[in-house]
C-alpha cells in the first residue's frame, strides 16, 4: 500500500441511512477507494453539509474494506463530482458549494460536460469527428418528417439524458409510424398515422428533444449493440484509452444499455461471430480508439476539467464506425460485467489517478507564487 499524499473528495448530495448509502453508485465508491490507497491516494465521500468552510475541514466516509467510516479530512487536492438529478439531494446546497470550490481554485471534474446537442456543434468542427457523426437535428414535426423520409428509421433522444431513458425508435411503415419508446417508467410500443402524433408521443414533457438517424448497426444473435469506449486521463494528465466493450442491447430492443437489460462482452468475441476476421477486428478496434480519444479531446477543450468519458460508438453493417455520443457518467461497470479485469480495475483507479495529477498542478502553482 502507498503512503497517502494526496486526497481526493468524491462529491455527493446527501447519504442514506442503509446498507447502499450512496445508492447505485455504493459499490463503485468502495472500489476507487480501495483503489486509491494502492497509489497513495485517499478517497473519501462527502456531501455540502459536511464541510466546515471556516476551519477548512470536511466531515466524509470511506470503507475499510469491511465497513463505512466517518473521519475529518482536509480541503482535498481535488473533487469528482458525482452529484446526479436521481439523488436525494438539498441542489441548492450543492450550487453554493461548487461555486465556494471553485473560489478557492479546487479543481473539480467530471460534472456536466453539455447538452447532446451543444457537444454534436462541437464534433461538426473536428476534422476527425464530423465523418463519423450520424445525421442529427432539433425535433420538430418539420425535422421529423425530413429525417424520416430520408432515412426510413430514426432515434428521437432527450438532448440531456442518459442510461437510454426518454430514447425512441421510430420507423416508417405504410399505414403511418411504428414506434418503441424506452420511458422512466419502461418502455412501449406504439403506431401512430401522422407525424405530429409520433413526435408528441415520443416527446418528453417541455424538454429539447433530437432526431437522430438510425444507423444499419451489425448485429449479434439478432440483438442490437454498440461499443462502450472509455477513455481517462491519469497521472500525467494525457488522454488515454483505458478499454472498449460491446453493450448489448436486450432481446427485442432498439438501444443497446446496460440499465434497459442489456448485457456486456467483450469486442473481439462479438465481432467476429458476426463475421470479422481478425484484421478487420483490428480495424475498428483502431477506429473505436481514434474516435474516443478525438471525442475526449474535443470535450475538454468546451467543457473545463474531465477526467474521464465514456464514448459510445456505433459500427454499421459495412464495419463503418459512427459516434453517437459522449458521456461524463462512463458505464465502467459494462468491463466488470463483460469478466475484463485488468480494464476494469484501471476504470476505478482513474478518478484517482487524475487527482494525482491535479494534486500536481496545484503544487507547481503554489511553489512558482512563492
Amino acid at each position: 500500500m502507498a503512503e497517502t499524499d494526496v486526497y481526493l473528495g468524491v462529491l455527493v448530495g446527501k447519504r442514506r441511512r442503509s446498507s447502499r448509502p450512496y445508492h447505485e453508485q455504493t459499490t463503485f465508491f468502495r472500489r476507487l477507494i480501495l483503489e486509491g490507497k494502492s497509489i497513495g491516494v485517499s478517497v473519501f465521500v462527502f456531501s455540502p453539509s459536511g464541510v466546515s468552510w471556516r476551519k477548512r475541514r470536511i466531515k466524509g466516509w470511506t470503507w475499510t474494506g469491511k465497513r463505512w467510516v466517518s473521519a475529518i479530512y482536509p480541503f482535498p487536492h481535488a473533487i469528482y463530482d458525482r452529484v446526479s438529478p436521481r439523488m436525494v439531494a438539498d441542489f441548492g446546497a450543492v450550487a453554493r458549494a461548487r461555486a465556494r470550490f471553485a473560489k478557492r481554485r479546487i479543481p473539480r471534474f467530471n460534472a456536466r460536460i453539455g447538452s447532446k446537442w451543444k457537444l454534436h456543434k462541437v464534433y461538426r468542427k473536428d476534422p476527425v469527428l464530423a465523418p463519423a457523426l450520424p445525421e442529427t437535428r432539433i425535433l420538430t414535426v418539420d425535422s421529423f418528417t425530413a429525417m424520416i423520409r430520408r432515412y426510413g428509421e430514426v432515434y428521437i433522444k432527450p438532448a440531456n439524458g442518459g442510461q437510454g431513458k426518454g430514447v425512441s425508435w421510430v420507423k416508417r411503415v405504410r399505414e403511418g409510424y411504428v414506434y418503441s419508446k424506452n420511458g422512466v417508467r419502461g418502455s412501449r410500443k406504439g403506431k401512430a398515422a401522422t407525424a405530429a402524433t409520433v413526435v408528441a408521443r415520443c416527446r418528453l414533457g417541455r424538454r429539447r428533444m433530437l432526431v437522430q438517424q438510425a444507423i444499419p448497426v451489425l448485429t449479434y444473435r439478432h440483438r442490437v449493440f454498440d461499443v462502450r469506449a472509455l477513455v481517462q486521463r491519469r497521472e500525467d494528465g494525457e488522454w488515454s484509452l483505458t478499454g472498449m466493450v460491446v453493450r448489448l442491447g436486450a432481446p427485442r430492443k432498439k438501444v443497446a444499455n446496460i440499465h434497459a437489460g442489456g448485457k456486456a462482452l467483450p469486442i473481439d468475441v462479438v465481432l467476429a461471430e458476426a463475421g470479422a476476421d481478425e484484421r478487420l477486428i483490428q480495424q475498428v478496434k483502431e477506429r473505436v480508439r481514434e474516435l474516443a480519444l478525438a471525442t475526449a479531446n474535443a470535450v475538454a477543450k468546451s467543457a473545463g476539467h474531465v477526467g474521464e468519458l465514456g464514448v459510445d460508438i456505433a459500427v454499421d453493417k459495412e464495419y463503418r464506425c459512427w459516434l453517437i455520443e459522449a458521456n461524463s457518467r462512463t458505464g465502467r461497470i459494462s468491463f466488470h460485467r463483460a469478466g475484463l479485469a485488468e480494464e476494469a480495475r484501471k476504470a476505478d483507479q482513474g478518478p484517482a489517478a487524475y487527482a494525482r495529477f491535479l494534486a500536481g498542478l496545484r503544487r507547481h502553482s503554489a511553489s512558482a507564487k512563492a
